[in-house]
């Protein structure tokens, strides 16, 4: 009957805290919803442990409540949200003077490794390559934007910002801006080379920015239909 009635006293510190969010920070109904779910999974967890004071509630505790909530398979996103709802409920209590000390201070949800990209099956690549229209100036822009990226390993944003300076396409090589401001050069395929050198002069004359052109929505749009 004493953890019951501990757990009782818990949860009704809880209610006052539910009750400070509403009237003092106007917390919407949605928000104060959230709130008590994921507070309400932490009591769980401290009545099935045997923890009836705030004040023994310990960090080794709460990260005990992240591997739970980890091994739920619960998204990052969603174990930060909770994590936070928590944080908020025990700064209440310090507020107050019902702890000593915040157990959640520095607790940080565990970081999972990150998935791969998936890969692209060599049909898919080819699909995509061939996907621009070379009868066309754009088609056979799209199709040197696409070779560039594929043979140089290029990002979008580094290909189109190739001037044509950049590109050396007797010896085959670009001259990369990536993230820094730093420079590096990349090889251009034999395709590449060619899917470039099949533009009309007009790309590549003096004051023609054929660079704003390939920030249009055109590549994006046969990467779309090839996939």
């Amino acid at each position: 009957m004493a953890r019951r009635a501990a757990a009782t006293t818990i949860r009704a510190r809880v209610d006052e805290f539910l009750t400070e969010l509403a009237a003092a920070r106007g917390a919407s109904a949605h928000t104060l919803r959230a709130y008590r779910t994921d507070l309400d999974e932490l009591l769980r967890l401290l009545d099935e442990r045997g923890v009836d004071d705030p004040r023994l509630v310990q960090p080794r505790t709460l990260r005990g409540f992240l591997m739970t909530l980890d091994e739920r398979g619960l998204t990052r996103t969603t174990i930060q949200r909770k994590l936070s709802a928590v944080r908020s409920f025990f700064k209440y209590l310090l507020r107050r003077g019902l702890i000593e000390n915040h157990p959640a201070t520095g607790l940080r949800p565990a970081r999972r490794a990150r998935k791969l990209p998936h890969s692209l099956e060599t049909s898919e690549v080819e699909a995509l390559l061939f996907a621009p229209d070379v009868g066309t100036q754009i088609g056979r822009r799209d199709r040197a934007l696409l070779e560039c990226m594929y043979s140089a390993g290029t990002r979008a944003a580094e290909t189109v910002g190739l001037d044509r300076g950049d590109l050396d396409l007797r010896r085959g090589v670009a001259r990369v801006r990536g993230k820094g401001a730093k420079e590096r050069l990349s090889p251009l395929g034999r395709a590449a080379t060619r899917a470039y050198q099949s533009l009309s002069a007009v790309w590549f004359s003096a004051g023609s920015s054929w660079i704003a052109l390939a920030k249009s929505t055109t590549v994006k749009a046969s990467t779309s239909a090839a996939l």
